[in-house]
């Protein structure tokens, strides 16, 4: 392999809590799953402003969930929407634990 050649795959090696070897790939698509949103909803609830919510499976059984709000203002769009809150956790099909 040269050190000029690009677009390539570069695999990332990881190992998870259970001690299974991960192989991830930084052009893997990562799926959103709305079950986590809506655990994570019962925990915390929902903000006045809620837009919308984001769970995406960073790796294994860990899930970055962002919580969005929409805000009205004053300019050409009339609102803007932004990340409110975010979140880290661990979701094993039955049961939502906020990591951070």
């Amino acid at each position: 392999m040269s050190l000029t050649q690009t677009n390539q795959i570069v695999p990332l090696v990881v190992a998870s809590q259970n001690k299974e070897i991960l192989i991830m790939e930084n052009d893997k698509k990562i799926e959103h799953s709305p079950e986590v949103c809506d655990k994570l909803l019962e925990l915390v609830g929902k903000p006045d402003d809620f837009h919308m919510c984001k769970a995406l499976n960073v790796y294994d059984d860990r899930y970055r969930v962002n919580i969005y709000v929409r805000e009205d203002v004053s300019d050409i769009t009339g609102h803007k929407l932004y990340i409110d809150k975010s979140y880290f956790c661990k979701y094993n099909g039955t049961d939502l634990t906020i990591v951070s």
